[in-house]
């Protein structure tokens, strides 16, 4: 064949180092092109003693996935690599000119020469014996429903100082994915934003369950029930995901039906929980049948820690040791319910996140005649009596109630506590003071839980407890 001078050095752009996937799927599908690729150019008879530089195939994927996009460059890579290695292990006279192990020594020839040596012969030796026939290049996908890999737009580029060598074009080829291998390619997880982390979990969801209708809740810190900025604003992209991605039906907590209490099989609750690992914070997904409280769908993603810090986005529950302590003095001497009694806000009672200005409303149910305390504390300590022995008649009993008085989300902002207390006789009073429009409680918490739970024994009497973030 005939060979004329250009410049090699600039194809070492175009190689990189290689190294093993962390799953298998990528390797297997990358192996298994490679081969049919090279089935296809002894088809096309590629001239075989031709002189060839596999370029680094380009990852085509255009649409947002950030699954695909770290997933995508691992498979052209390797698709590369396989490529070169079952050219040279099928003993075959193609020869690769430039490998991705030899880029890095030839770069470092190209400016170390010896000394005393003629760079003018020696760069003519080099490039009329390096000079490639063909430039193999192309574009690796991976199908929107990750049920194929796939290779497209794979062209052999002749040297076009040979007139006698002409373009070849390779047809696409795919190779399928399994189930197995799909949960396999799902396992790249590592995102770099809350947008990129609401895409991985809802293609997560979409592709490892077929459901439709999805209620969303807050995840929250350390399995401990608090919910903070991030959990917030998770829950806000999330949403948008989820619809753009999966095209998902969102049930809303519903106003006077949000207890708890699911009848819709086909309603799944979307939950989780996140935590400090090392550098990152780990988050955890799980997604529940409402009724049969089945897992149908799980997700476990990493976003840095440095994420946060940049955008000053609080993870971490305000005063967290503190609600700690206060979460376990209340925990103490707790009520044990003798019938039943809840209580709920409009937005559920679960994971609660109330922002600035946003109304609180109350919900409340008890299966018995009863009065009803509600006490509220807010982040900074101070207890505010929001109502005080309401009666609940045997009207009322047994059904749901919306406590008529609405309140508004306001500083302090943090972790802020309701406590339900219901017993059949009526409560002791409190010390208290109005100001603002509250009656606030000059007692300590000692003292509320003391006299609300009272040292005697009551005939019947059930308390509930929810905790409330808000946010400014």
């Amino acid at each position: 064949m005939k060979h004329t001078l250009t410049f090699l050095f600039v194809l070492f752009l175009f190689t990189t180092s290689y190294s093993q996937n962390k799953n298998g799927t990528i390797d297997r599908a990358a192996k298994s092109l490679a081969d049919k690729t090279l089935s296809e150019m002894q088809k096309n008879n590629l001239p075989a003693d031709s002189k060839l530089v596999i370029m680094n195939f380009y990852f085509g994927n255009s649409y947002s996935d950030s699954i695909k996009s770290e997933a995508g460059v691992d498979f052209a890579n390797a698709y590369t690599h396989f490529l070169q290695l079952e050219i040279q292990n099928k003993k075959l006279k193609y020869e690769i000119l430039v490998t991705n192990e030899e880029a890095n020594e030839s770069m470092g020839a190209f400016f170390n020469l010896p000394e005393g040596t003629d760079r003018k012969k020696f760069w003519k030796s080099y490039l009329n014996e390096n000079t490639p026939d063909f430039y193999v290049s192309g574009v690796c996908n991976i199908n929107e429903n990750y049920k194929y890999f796939k290779t497209s737009e794979v062209r052999l580029l002749a040297n076009k100082f040979d007139n006698d060598l002409k373009e070849i074009s390779i047809p696409s080829i795919s190779v399928s994915i399994s189930k197995n291998e799909k949960q396999d390619l799902l396992k790249y997880e590592t995102v770099e934003n809350i947008e990129q982390l609401s895409e991985y979990i809802a293609y997560q969801i979409k592709f490892q369950t077929n459901i439709k209708n999805i209620q969303l809740q807050n995840i929250e810190y350390q399995q401990t029930g608090l919910v903070t900025p991030f959990s917030f604003e998770l829950n806000s992209e999330l949403q948008n995901a989820l619809v753009s991605i999966g095209n998902y039906k969102l049930e809303k907590l519903k106003e006077g039906n949000t207890r708890g209490i699911f009848t819709n099989k086909k309603l799944h609750i979307l939950s989780g929980t996140y935590s400090k690992d090392g550098d990152n914070i780990k988050i955890n997904i799980v997604l529940i049948n409402s009724v049969t409280s089945k897992i149908v769908a799980t997700v476990k993603a990493f976003l840095p820690i440095n994420y946060f810090n940049l955008r000053e986005l609080e993870y971490e529950p305000v005063k967290f040791e503190e609600v700690k302590k206060q979460n376990v003095r209340i925990k103490q001497d707790e009520i044990k319910d003798s019938f039943e009694i809840d209580v709920w806000t409009n937005k559920g009672n679960k994971n609660v996140i109330f922002k600035e200005n946003e109304t609180l409303s109350l919900y409340i149910f008890s299966e018995e005649i009863c009065y009803m305390r509600f006490i509220y504390i807010f982040a900074d300590g101070t207890s505010v009596l929001l109502l005080d022995n309401i009666y609940i008649d045997q009207q009322k009993a047994g059904t749901e109630y919306k406590i008529p008085q609405d309140f508004v989300c306001a500083e302090p902002f943090g972790v802020e506590m309701l406590i339900l207390s219901a017993q059949t006789d009526k409560f002791e009073p409190l010390n208290t003071y109005k100001e603002y429009g509250y009656e606030f409680i000059t007692d300590n918490l000692d003292e509320i839980l003391i006299n609300t739970r009272g040292f005697k024994k009551k005939k019947k009497r059930a308390e509930k407890i929810i905790q409330i973030t808000t946010i400014k």
